[in-house]
């Protein structure tokens, strides 16, 4: 192979622009440094995807109509950081009007199923669990990752080990944990089932895999899990773009009532003051964007 075998960084933006750059324009600075410029982007446009790979490494392109498509990392243009990339839609075979959804890296495919996983969340609630093998046989027109309704779209996407806790959030703050293992593994063509129940003109910003930090009596990380539910049930309350004194206070009153209280956030502090009212506490393993805007 005349591919160099090193690791690059992939960045693509919201607008489905995406590049591949050397690991070594980039270098480590010291806390209070000002950074360097990444990317050059247009106008109202933001990256959405910054991760390290090989660059022999998979790069599973997921649209917002539920097709997937497959790229191998040198096949991403190498430019420098001032560049704003190539349009993805020049690189896979997209249709007219589909939209870049989300963009995973794989570095090998499983030789044996049950080893790994694709977890698919829609704006509509639906989630879908896939078996990562496959997606290992790549067509250029891209394949059927999951089939999207009218009115729908695929919004997350998350590689996972079938053991992982999934946290769902919506555009009005509300939010739900629960267990991988309540969503079976489906085929690329199966629609999926229902992740979390809607309100009338709520819909799912974010979807991300969980971890428990700790809960209301102070149980450590790895013990007790914190307000687990079924998936496709309502969740009382999350904290989304909410004033964090105002949160407290509700919090006290709903612990006095004798209710359970769920709050998402990766706000460490926040979550002290949570758990001291008497709050189970959620985090992801990366930031969860509750009430992030549509």
């Amino acid at each position: 192979d005349l591919i160099a075998d090193e690791d690059v960084v992939i960045t693509a933006t919201n607008t489905g622009y995406v590049k591949r750059t050397a690991l070594t324009e980039y270098r480590k600075q010291r806390r209070g440094g000002k950074g360097l410029i990444g990317m050059q982007t247009r106008e109202e446009d933001v990256v959405k995807h910054l991760f390290i790979a090989n660059t022999h490494a998979y790069v599973l392109i997921f649209s917002d109509r539920g097709k997937c498509y497959w790229l191998r990392a040198y096949d991403i243009p190498e430019v420098g950081r001032s560049s704003k990339g190539k349009a993805i839609a020049n690189l896979v075979q997209m249709a007219e009007g589909e939209k870049m959804a989300a963009m995973i890296r794989v570095q090998q495919f499983p030789e044996v199923e049950n080893q790994r996983f694709i977890v698919m969340c829609t704006s509509n609630g639906t989630i879908k669990k896939t078996d990562l093998m496959a997606f290992s046989n790549p067509r250029a027109a891209g394949i059927i990752a999951i089939q999207v309704e009218d009115g729908d779209e695929l919004i997350s996407v998350s590689e996972t080990d079938g053991s992982k806790d999934l946290v769902i959030g919506t555009r009005n703050g509300m939010a739900i944990r629960f267990a991988e293992e309540d969503a079976r593994p489906m085929g690329r063509t199966a629609y999926g089932v229902r992740g979390i129940q809607l309100r009338e003109n709520d819909r799912v910003v974010a979807m991300d895999r969980g971890r428990v930090v700790f809960d209301g009596d102070g149980t450590p990380q790895g013990q007790e899990p914190v307000l687990r539910t079924p998936r496709n049930v309502r969740v009382e309350f999350s904290a989304a773009h909410e004033d964090a004194d105002d949160m407290i206070a509700r919090m006290v009153r709903v612990s006095a009532a004798g209710r359970r209280y769920a709050v998402v956030t990766d706000d460490r502090d926040l979550a002290a003051r949570c758990v001291q009212a008497g709050a189970s506490v959620v985090a992801s393993e990366r930031f969860l964007a509750l009430g992030a805007a549509s």
